[in-house]
Formats: structure tokens, sequence, C-alpha cells
């Protein structure tokens, strides 16, 4: 299980890349700006078969943030995939990123 950001990817939803399954939500692709701030969860098989098995919850709750809930016997498991800004391009918005 990896989290993603900056995937460059518009809409929220999931994708089969290879082996993997990749759930995503970012920006609507009506609104294209120049950065598209994505962030998205990527799944192995195993994985993918107990997210599925599990009742495949999923939560867009923003462009930035974005999280999955995969219940297991003993115990659930919530992953929370966030983009936050590496270089923010002034003071301000490195402020509100914190």
């Amino acid at each position: 299980i990896a989290a993603l950001s900056e995937t460059c990817v518009y809409d929220s939803g999931i994708k089969l890349v290879n082996d993997y399954t990749v759930i995503y939500s970012g920006l609507s692709s009506d609104n294209k700006p120049r950065n598209a701030h994505v962030v998205a969860i990527c799944l192995d098989q195993t994985a993918i078969k107990v997210w599925k098995e599990s009742g495949s919850e999923w939560q867009a709750i923003s462009e930035r943030i974005f999280k999955i809930r995969i219940k297991c016997s003993q115990f659930n498991i919530t992953i929370i995939a966030v983009y936050s800004p590496v270089t923010p391009t002034s003071t301000q918005m490195a402020d509100d990123s914190m």
C-alpha cells in the first residue's frame, strides 16, 4: 500500500495500472489548472482483495485529502493520503499548509 501525491490525474475514481489498483481524488477535469494537487492510494493484489471483501470503502474529502478503509477481522485500518506543497511559493502559502 502506498500513498501518492501530485499524480496529475483529474477527477476521482479507480484505475487499474498493471497489477496495481490506484484509487484517486483530484480536481474536476472541467476545471484544469496548471497544477493538479491529486492524491491517490495504490494497492497491490493482496490489499485490493481485502479492500473489496471489506466493502470497498473510500472517500474523496477534497482534491488534497483522500482516505480508504479496510475492515479486517480483528481491527479496521484507515489509510489517509494528504497533499501538502513541498516548496510553497510564498510565506503565506507555507503558513496556510501547516
